[in-house]
């Protein structure tokens, strides 16, 4: 199987400005993903989460 790539993205909010520090969650299949009072539950989401930087981008990187 050949490798994937990176799958990298920048968030903005509604008025155009960055997200800092967003939670992003990479769902794939067999991951779960669980959203409690606004935020990913630790204990029942099973798959990557990274955080945005302070001009809102992200990166997941290919998984082997």
């Amino acid at each position: 199987m050949k490798k994937g790539r990176d799958v990298a993205a920048r968030v903005i909010s509604p008025d155009g400005t960055p997200a800092a520090e967003a939670r992003i969650a990479l769902g794939v299949v067999g991951s779960q993903i669980y959203v409690k009072n606004g935020d990913f539950d630790k204990n029942s989401t099973y798959c990557e989460i990274q955080q945005t930087d302070e001009q809102g981008h992200f990166r997941f990187l290919p998984q082997d």
